[in-house]
């Protein structure tokens, strides 16, 4: 459910439960990470009430962005309700994947420490799937050969079929 599409507003009703809403209620402890692309339009920002944050969803804990995009290097997180800069830059080495799981690990982590036979869930939703897709330069390093290949070859994969193919 995603705001801007026919027949979706972008909301999941309050009558029916998330996931993380009906574990919370036998125990567990419940993170989110990632994309969350199901804040409407007119709740994403800050002055909002924030209910269809992941936090009003449910989960304990959120580390990541709102919406269904977010650039790699630079982007727009938010850490439980509030925003949040990355911890580093990319001339450091950062990138949002590994911030992410970074992240992860420390809420469960903490989690252990505190309660260690308490159970956990955490949904784990990384950015990178979407566009804009931002690569480290060494991951294709030799893959395009030139400008090119560099060109030509992803617009290749969007090219229909011929008829028989």
């Amino acid at each position: 459910m995603t705001s801007g599409f026919p027949g979706s507003n972008g909301r999941i009703p309050f009558e029916n439960a998330s996931l993380a809403e009906v574990l919370v209620e036998r125990g567990w402890n419940t993170y989110a990470l990632g994309k969350w692309h199901l804040v409407p339009s007119d709740e994403a920002n800050l002055a909002s009430s924030k209910r269809h944050w992941p936090l009003g969803r449910g989960f304990e804990r959120f580390y990541g962005f709102l919406g269904g995009e977010a650039d790699q290097w630079y982007p727009d997180l938010v850490y439980d309700n509030h925003p949040v800069e990355p911890p580093a830059t990319p001339e450091h080495g950062y990138h949002l994947s590994k911030d992410l799981v970074d992240r992860a690990i420390e809420f469960i982590r903490d989690a252990k420490v505190i309660a260690p036979e308490k159970p956990w869930f955490t949904y784990f939703c990384p950015g990178a799937g979407h566009a804009p897709h931002h690569i480290f330069k060494e991951w294709v390093s030799g893959v395009y050969q030139s400008a090119h290949h560099s060109h030509t070859l992803p617009h290749a994969l969007y090219r229909p079929c011929p008829p028989g193919a």
